[in-house]
């Protein structure tokens, strides 16, 4: 098998995996699993995002420098508009009762599971 085959081979089945993995509403199954409170589940998903980003970034840092100081412009612009999409979104969060709140991110993540199985082109 090339390597672009096994590129591809690989991308396909892990859209697969991600799209079942979604449907079957991993994240929903162990928030209400645990019970855990909509601000913990928040907060938990902010921290999973930022340590992922944190050993992300450096990577990108090392291998596309020139690159990023180029859009460093644009990448402030979306720094900023993520802190205010954060406090904004704060404010809403406050005030969506928990019941809707869950109903809410239901919705995207089974949608994006089937985005993503869709997308697999494997057998379904």
């Amino acid at each position: 098998m090339t390597p672009q085959k096994h590129r591809d081979c690989s991308t396909k089945i892990s859209l697969w995996l991600c799209g079942i993995l979604c449907l079957c509403g991993v994240n929903e199954f162990f928030r209400n699993l645990l019970e855990v409170p909509r601000d913990a589940f928040i907060a938990t998903t902010t921290a999973v995002a930022l340590i992922i980003d944190g050993v992300r970034i450096p990577f990108y840092l090392a291998s596309h420098a020139e690159s990023l100081s180029r859009h460093a412009p644009v990448i402030a612009m979306m720094t900023a508009g993520t802190l205010v999409g954060t406090i904004v979104g704060c404010a809403v969060l406050k005030g969506i009762p928990e019941r809707l709140f869950r109903r809410v991110i239901s919705g995207p993540i089974v949608a994006l599971g089937l985005f993503m199985l869709l997308r697999s082109d494997l057998p379904r």
